[in-house]
């Protein structure tokens, strides 16, 4: 990583000289020790859980905390530039997936080796580092030591609409060929048995302006094909020839199945975003939708009276590959910025170490309806969620979770990732472009580009 640290290092310099007349940076600022600012990603997870977690938090362990909140959706793309000007730092920011790794070698990060040193209260005598799940524990690693935590897991794929499928009679598809049979039975459908006329009901629901939401149906396909082995096996990206994998273009093939039937998408849906998508969705304009956990708080005050909806064990892609796979969300993560003061430091990792008990673990799933990616007893309040909460859990608990991450610096830099050359491949496919000409472009930028993207690490 030699030429990108220099560059890097370059730039943390340029930025220190740049605002040493606006803001005092080295955490020299004069803010109040005992106030925990927090900057979060307000996105479907909602902000009742932070603020339930902070009362709690003032309650049994700091009685003087104050705290201020900046709940933006946007926060992701904010961070970076404020870590590089050292202004309007918050003590914590909790951020959706991004390559934050460059980040930690900017030095603009706090470590946390010492958090997760310590030991959790009423986690039975565990650290922070124990009840991290053991796939997550190299994700906050940066040479070997942790600048970041994981904020959320879960699970992914397809949801469906259970009042709609029991209206019907529709049955849950446990394979491909199933699930194209689904589709072409709700095109198909009259709109009750009474009815001859055919219903408007899609059966999908997305947005072309989130058409990376297929991943999580989409990609658990790839990971059944190739395996636990063959996904961790990408991800450490040691050549372009991962690129070759047949599970991808075979992942891809479905989606192009899938959208070869235009009666298969609601109305516009290459034109509209996820909230939009969404709302096609419990309007009941499209029967599933590739989405996540999240998606019940986010659309909980829009939601019909007697509306249920259910997350789908994703369908096997076929017979020799009945492997349940879940594609997690837990790219999502929380972060300490270096350059505030030491007390607020210390604070913040108090609270993120608070997070990590077992109640506190608990309050969060049932608030949001997802799990977070720590040991903890999910079966205690299983029967306290929703039926979707319910069918959340039960897919996380049942299926091989994907942690989508990579150790490797071309990772961190976002040179090679999953799509280099598409950067999602579901919009070029829904447009007309076929699987194999996309999954050979992806082939051919890697190893076109491989040999630079080396010489930019090294």
């Amino acid at each position: 990583m030699k030429s990108i640290v220099k560059k890097v290092l370059v730039s943390a310099l340029a930025a220190t000289l740049l605002v040493s007349g606006v803001a005092c940076r080295g955490g020299g600022d004069d803010r109040d020790p005992n106030t925990l600012t927090i900057a979060f990603a307000k996105s479907g997870y909602g902000e009742e859980w932070l603020t339930n977690a902070l009362e709690a938090f003032k309650a049994e362990v700091k009685p003087d905390l104050q705290w201020e909140l900046e709940g933006d959706p946007n926060i992701t793309v904010k961070i970076l530039p404020r870590l590089e000007s050292g202004t309007e730092l918050p003590d914590l920011f909790f951020s959706l997936e991004t390559n934050w790794q460059m980040w930690a070698y900017q030095d603009y990060l706090e470590p946390m080796d010492d958090l997760y040193s310590w030991t959790v209260e009423d986690g039975q005598g565990k650290t922070y580092e124990d009840k991290v799940e053991d796939d997550l524990l190299n994700y906050g690693k940066v040479n070997g030591h942790y600048y970041a935590t994981s904020w959320n897991s879960g699970a992914s794929g397809l949801v469906y609409n259970a009042s709609m499928f029991e209206e019907h009679g529709w049955e849950v598809p446990t394979t491909v060929d199933e699930l194209y049979a689904l589709c072409e039975q709700i095109r198909n459908d009259p709109v009750n048995k009474d009815d001859d006329r055919r219903n408007d009901i899609a059966p999908f629901a997305w947005g072309g302006q989130v058409g990376s939401y297929w991943q999580f149906f989409i990609e658990a396909l790839w990971a059944q094909w190739e395996g636990i082995d063959g996904v961790r096996e990408f991800f450490e990206f040691a050549s372009p020839d991962v690129y070759k994998q047949e599970g991808r273009l075979k992942a891809l093939e479905v989606f192009e199945e899938l959208m070869s039937e235009p009666g298969n998408s609601v109305s516009g849906a290459m034109s509209k975003n996820h909230i939009q998508s969404q709302m096609d969705f419990v309007n009941g304009n499209g029967a599933m939708i590739p989405n996540g956990a999240w998606i019940e708080t986010e659309m909980m005050d829009s939601l019909p009276d007697g509306f249920e909806m259910r997350m789908m064990p994703t369908p096997f892609i076929d017979e020799d590959h009945e492997v349940r796979m879940n594609w997690t969300s837990s790219g999502d993560f929380i972060v300490i910025p270096k350059d505030i003061p030491e007390a607020n430091k210390q604070l913040a990792k108090e609270f993120l170490l608070f997070l990590a008990r077992e109640d506190q673990l608990q309050a969060y799933t049932k608030t949001t309806g997802t799990p977070r990616g720590f040991e903890y007893d999910l079966d205690a309040i299983k029967n306290d969620m929703s039926p979707f909460g319910q069918s959340v859990i039960e897919i996380y608990q049942n299926s091989t979770n994907i942690f989508a991450y990579s150790n490797n610096p071309l990772y961190y830099a976002n040179l090679a990732n999953r799509w280099p050359a598409s950067g999602s491949p579901y919009g070029l496919i829904a447009d007309g472009e076929s699987a194999q000409s996309v999954w050979q472009m992806e082939i051919d930028k890697a190893e076109s580009e491989w040999d630079t993207w080396l010489s930019q690490i090294q």
